[in-house]
């Protein structure tokens, strides 16, 4: 496999839907930004000419679920929407990464031969069990990746955010559950819920543990670098027009 690098047409969409995404962060930054210093504002103004009492009594009944909303339950619907796009950019430049080269090479199958993986799965393991290519070198943000699937498949598949984690697992779907939520753990995207786990001790229950999910900029701008990275180094093992 020729490790010859042409900036061609495959390249340049990458790096425009790369850009896009760039560029589709630091706009969403901004608007939640200024959603807070808009209500901020507005607060400030409606309490500026009374006492400390009355203006703990108006937050409360008026601005401490606006506050919530657009600090925390907003930022994540939008963060979250930001990850599955993300994800989904990153399933379908694989397969077009794929596409080109069964196009362009005489290999003994196709990517649709691949019956028993789907998704970047598929893709992955066509790069590396047909067209030959030694993935060493993208390992490191393939093991990033991965997590972010299972990550992203909660998104998609549940929506919560809200996270369970059983204590001395038992069957595959209670391991599948601590499995996703260690892939949330490694990108601090979680927090354990004492007042629950108190609640469950004492209740004489404490085989699950429950933790709250607060999808951060830091995870999006994080999870974009690690996808730039692995098309970086893909790309460059091979040549694309």
């Amino acid at each position: 496999m020729s490790s010859i690098f042409k900036r061609g047409w495959i390249n340049m969409s990458i790096d425009m839907g790369l850009n896009g995404f760039e560029n589709y962060i630091n706009e969403m930054e901004d608007f939640l930004s200024n959603q807070v210093n808009k209500l901020e504002k507005q607060f400030n103004e409606a309490i500026k000419d009374i006492d400390s009492h009355e203006a703990e009594i108006i937050f409360e009944y008026e601005y401490e679920d606006q506050f919530f909303y657009f600090r925390k339950e907003f930022p994540n619907i939008l963060r979250k929407s930001f990850i599955i796009s993300l994800y989904s950019f990153l399933e379908q430049e694989l397969n077009h990464i794929c596409k080109h080269l069964e196009e362009n090479n005489e290999f003994e199958l196709t990517l649709n031969d691949l019956k028993s993986h789907t998704g970047i799965f598929k893709s992955y393991k066509y790069l590396d069990q047909v067209a030959k290519i030694d993935l060493n070198t993208v390992k490191s943000e393939w093991t990033k990746i991965l997590k972010i699937n299972k990550i992203r498949n909660h998104f998609v598949h549940n929506g919560s955010d809200i996270l369970n984690k059983v204590i001395q697992p038992m069957g595959n779907e209670e391991k599948r559950i601590n499995t996703t939520c260690t892939a949330f753990k490694y990108f601090n995207l979680v927090e354990e819920d004492k007042t629950y786990t108190k609640f469950r001790e004492s209740i004489n229950d404490r085989r699950t543990l429950i933790y709250d999910i607060t999808v951060s900029n830091n995870f999006c701008k994080e999870a974009l670098s690690i996808v730039k990275d692995f098309f970086d180094k893909l790309t460059n093992m091979l040549k694309l027009y």
